[in-house]
């Protein structure tokens, strides 16, 4: 059955403006959600959610704030803020997940111990492909996906590109067994030394554009080939300096918002 796919604008960038404000604006350009990083040990999540309610926005809550000098400590404070989060029956959290310098063995408990809390929740959740935590390497995610069947991600592909120094044309076989476990993508264009492309929409990065296409079109297709209905959230996720590398003379804010806007009408056009 075909996946209702629900395009989503980042806050990231856009702490100028207050959420009442955000929320709004992102209603008015024709996004259907947000996704916001918060931190629900020091901010009011009820709250905040109200601000998009308003708007008949969808709220995916980013989780990256989670800080500990080890593993146990780290993991302690990410589960009691995702604990904190499903009191509001929230639409998606989208967790920065583990570290890069835990072992395997540690991270793995990030990602059992979270299935654990949320099952039964009407809250879905995704752990973000993303550098410096546990998914930041294509070649070691098999294993983790192994160890916690239940687990998905949040496909941001672009970290892999740069991680290794690559389109992946070499990690073919781990993009086959990913695409099914990507509940939620991050659109956003990278490129083998760097994860965003100034101006993805070029004619001199269509080869970029076309592949990442290619890439997201294949967790759509496996998506639309199960027994059952999902929703897919799509956010669209050009940020702002230091992943906007443009002249210092440019409004950052406009061109970020430009690309974000952009990418929303190529998924509409090309997804929708």
């Amino acid at each position: 059955m075909k996946d209702q796919i629900v395009i989503c604008c980042p806050y990231w960038g856009m702490k100028h403006l207050t959420y009442p404000e955000f929320a709004k604006l992102a209603h008015s350009q024709g996004f259907q959600g947000v996704e916001v990083a918060i931190d629900p040990l020091l901010q009011n999540v009820c709250e905040v959610k109200k601000y998009f309610d308003d708007y008949d926005l969808k709220l995916i809550v980013q989780l990256p704030y989670a800080a500990g000098l080890t593993a146990e400590i780290m993991r302690g404070q990410f589960l009691r803020m995702i604990e904190e989060c499903l009191q509001y029956d929230l639409f998606w959290l989208n967790c920065h997940t583990g570290r890069d310098y835990f072992t395997f063995d540690e991270n793995l408990l990030f990602l059992t111990e979270s299935q654990n809390l949320i099952r039964g929740s009407s809250t879905c959740l995704s752990h973000e492909i993303h550098r410096g935590r546990f998914s930041y390497d294509p070649m070691r995610i098999l294993a983790y996906l192994q160890e916690s069947p239940d687990s998905m991600l949040t496909a941001d592909f672009s970290h892999w590109c740069v991680v290794t120094e690559s389109m992946l044309e070499n990690h073919q076989e781990v993009m086959k067994r990913v695409y099914g476990r990507c509940s939620h993508i991050h659109a956003r264009i990278g490129h083998e030394q760097g994860a965003q492309l100034v101006d993805p929409f070029h004619m001199k990065n269509e080869a970029y554009l076309t592949t990442f296409q290619s890439w997201w079109q294949e967790i759509i297709r496996v998506g639309d080939n199960s027994d059952s209905k999902k929703i897919l959230p799509i956010t669209c996720e050009f940020g702002p300096r230091p992943y906007l590398l443009e002249p210092y003379d440019i409004d950052v804010t406009v061109e970020q918002w430009k690309q974000n806007g952009m990418m929303k009408d190529f998924i509409l056009k090309n997804f929708g």
